[in-house]
């Protein structure tokens, strides 16, 4: 995915940025982290961007949710390479791919919505920030598609 700062103008009219309120005011987030992600807030408002403020599941919750996501669609991805050369990936790689064979469709939905939170669950459908949605916070963040 392309940076969207070299595509800033001055002009963020059109912009929404989603601070994730809660990762930011962990208690892992410095002082300094959390003031610098609010003066940027702030700058981007100055500029016309729309801040929205918004919550997401804890970040344990959101790690579940995106190791579910991320084996699924690596055993997807990788399942027919294993089935010829077994003996070129390393046992820990084989191991933990290998656990996507196991989940389901289900399992794979339920974790895109839990990842998304119950506020944004558009959230799923992952695109380039720019006139769309960014997500902001203090320690984590990503960017979808609004």
């Amino acid at each position: 995915m392309p940076p969207t700062a070299p595509g800033l103008t001055g002009d963020c009219r059109g912009l929404v940025i989603g601070h994730v309120t809660n990762f930011t005011e962990l208690e892992a987030v410095s002082e300094e982290s959390q003031a610098a992600c609010l003066r940027a807030l702030e700058v981007f408002a100055d500029l016309g961007a729309e801040i929205k403020q918004l919550q997401l599941p804890s970040l344990w919750d959101y790690t579940i949710a995106n190791t579910t996501i991320m084996t699924a669609e690596a055993y997807a991805i990788h399942a027919g390479r294993f089935a010829n050369a077994l003996d070129k990936v390393s046992d820990l790689t084989r191991h933990r791919i290998a656990l996507g064979a196991f989940f389901t469709a289900e399992d794979y939905i339920k974790a895109q919505k839990a990842k998304a939170g119950p506020e944004r669950p558009d959230l799923c459908h992952h695109g380039r920030a720019g006139g769309g949605f960014a997500l902001l916070s203090g320690n984590a963040g990503g960017s979808a598609k609004d």
